[in-house]
């Protein structure tokens, strides 16, 4: 996160907008360790990469682990429930999908890539 923030204040970004591009990347990645690595013992790739477009900032998020769109949580009855239930489930996600003005995904050669718009 001390990249994103640093990259950040060096492009002339505000601390609030910065601590949340860093907040959505370290979530992303966190997710990626947790859910989409950590199934083997093998050694696995995520690069991360930050560009400022524009007013935009682009966070692309390439990694080898399991497939995960993003864009499309699919849950099941007993997860909407729980979701009812728990507000607290997927919050990273959905905080994620609360700052991005766009969240685009591809699956290309067993990688995910993953660009969020913030």
């Amino acid at each position: 996160m001390d990249g994103v923030l640093d990259f950040c204040a060096t492009n002339g970004l505000d601390k609030k907008r910065s601590n949340v591009i860093g907040l959505a990347l370290e979530e992303m990645a966190r997710n990626i360790v947790e859910h989409g690595l950590s199934k083997d013992k093998k050694v696995h790739y995520i690069d991360i990469r930050v560009k400022l477009d524009g007013d935009n900032v682009l966070l692309r998020i390439r990694d080898d682990g399991v497939l995960f769109n993003p864009t499309q949580v699919k849950m099941d009855k007993t997860a909407k429930e729980a979701l009812q239930a728990d507000e607290r489930m997927h919050l990273g996600l959905r905080m994620v999908n609360g700052i991005a003005k766009k969240i685009e995904y591809t699956r290309v050669l067993g990688f995910n890539n993953t660009v969020i718009c913030a």
